[in-house]
């Protein structure tokens, strides 16, 4: 089962905490009245997180490449775009800390963006991913179009 041919896109929302991807996703799916699968972080995450901590999935060479060959076979079957929502460093902390945590307590934002890149490219995906950067919050409107935008070029090139 996959979603090319229903007309809908999966859409992943990845990035470090405190990026804006949950707000994003609620944004995106009120303006496009849900019309495509939007996720709250999937495999990239999965694979980011599981090298910070040193899971088994990233340190034992037959399963990363076992988790490697499933991602790249799930983004070929299926309408996938990946939207990396990212902010500069210190906005990140800052967001968390407005959250009531304590940004020094959990992964560290700048080691966690550099993985989310790495995996990208080393994944291949750069096709497949729009980077917004929610720094400087131009409003939910723009960075919707710009997903919007980006899920119509990846329609017209199937």
């Amino acid at each position: 089962n996959n979603c090319r041919g229903s007309g809908k896109m999966i859409v992943i929302f990845e990035g470090p905490d405190g990026a804006g991807k949950t707000v994003l996703l609620r944004a995106f799916n009120s303006a496009t009245h849900y019309a495509h699968i939007a996720i709250d972080r999937l495999h990239l995450s999965h694979m980011v997180f599981a090298q910070m901590f040193g899971r088994k999935e990233y340190t034992d060479d037959a399963t990363r490449r076992k988790a490697e060959i499933a991602i790249k076979d799930f983004m070929r079957v299926n309408n996938v775009l990946i939207v990396y929502v990212k902010a500069d460093v210190s906005e990140l902390r800052e967001r968390i800390r407005q959250r009531g945590e304590d940004p020094e307590a959990g992964p560290d934002v700048t080691i966690t963006m550099a993985l989310y890149e790495h995996w990208i490219e080393y994944l291949g995906l750069e096709k497949q991913v729009l980077t917004v950067d929610t720094t400087n919050l131009p409003g939910f409107n723009v960075l919707i179009a710009q997903i919007t935008k980006k899920i119509k070029s990846m329609e017209r090139r199937k």
